[in-house]
């Protein structure tokens, strides 16, 4: 697979100047196993249905075509794949190091990001790069050793852990960004924008709970400016069903997003609980909003 420029060399720089914790000997990782807008198009405030539910890939396969995927969009779905499983995979290992919330909750969050990632996958019949591998364990050897030194990392003190945590989502944000203008289909884009809003809300949570500590996380990867803009921002919602489409008609009030499916009612609007119908006769409406 493509590796992202640079990835090494930038996650060098976190754990060096970021984390600023030093490593004196070889930690052991513990063994877990597995189980305002800021978006760059029309989908915004969604989430996805926990893993095991058809909501989530039926969504993705129903409300948006299927398009011919090119080589950079292959590329970005298998970068965010791996990038998505370091994030669970860490946020375990130091969840399971210091328990509390922030990691308990998180690291569900990233295998919802995970699995939103996986049906891109299944959708452009690609083949997973980490199908079957366990916590820790990657397709491409960076990932592999980045696992290791950012456990290690945190394993050096709560602090250091949300600091690791701080600077993943950090990194998941700008990687995003900058994918986001090498994809054109309208599923991937939805998909990434999704996660990118998960990892806002992701860095709100580690900073919130530095700040509580007494400490500051500077940003790495995105701007001060766009990281405080996020951080001067509340805790972006999804709908209350937690799905990404799967609205009925009729609906009233203003959505963003296209709204296919033939209940009553028409686009924009909201139908109750998540999203709008559309189209014309009886039935039942598909569609994203807010």
């Amino acid at each position: 697979m493509k590796t992202q420029p640079g990835l090494k060399a930038k996650w060098g720089a976190v754990v060096l100047t970021v984390l600023m914790v030093g490593c004196t000997q070889e930690q052991v990782v513990p063994a877990v196993q597995t189980g305002t807008k800021f978006t760059h198009g029309a989908a915004v405030n969604q989430q996805f249905t926990p893993p095991g539910s058809q909501g989530n890939c039926a969504c993705i396969d129903t409300a948006f075509a299927k398009e011919p995927v090119s080589e950079a969009e292959t590329s970005a779905i298998i970068s965010m794949r791996e990038e998505e499983k370091l994030a669970r995979d860490v946020y375990q290992a130091l969840g399971a190091a210091w328990p509390g919330q922030v990691f308990d909750k998180i690291q569900l969050a990233e295998q919802y990001h995970m699995d939103a990632v996986g049906c891109l996958l299944t959708k452009y019949q690609i083949t997973d790069p980490v199908a079957g591998m366990p916590a820790g364990k990657f397709a491409n050897a960076n990932f592999t050793e980045l696992y290791q030194t950012l456990v290690n990392q945190g394993l050096a003190s709560q602090t250091a852990a949300l600091k690791v945590g701080a600077a993943i989502e950090d990194l998941d944000i700008s990687d995003l960004r900058k994918l986001h203008g090498t994809v054109d289909n309208a599923d991937i884009q939805f998909v990434f924008e999704q996660l990118e809003r998960g990892s806002r809300n992701h860095i709100r949570a580690f900073t919130r709970q530095l700040t509580f500590a007494g400490v500051s996380y500077e940003a790495q990867f995105i701007s001060a400016d766009d990281l405080a803009l996020i951080l001067s921002t509340p805790t972006e919602r999804g709908n209350a069903n937690g799905t990404c489409c799967l609205g009925t008609g009729p609906g009233t009030g203003a959505c963003t997003g296209t709204c296919p499916g033939n209940g009553p009612g028409t686009c924009p609007g909201n139908g109750p609980g998540n999203g709008p119908g559309n189209g014309s006769g009886g039935g039942k409406g598909r569609g994203y909003g807010n």
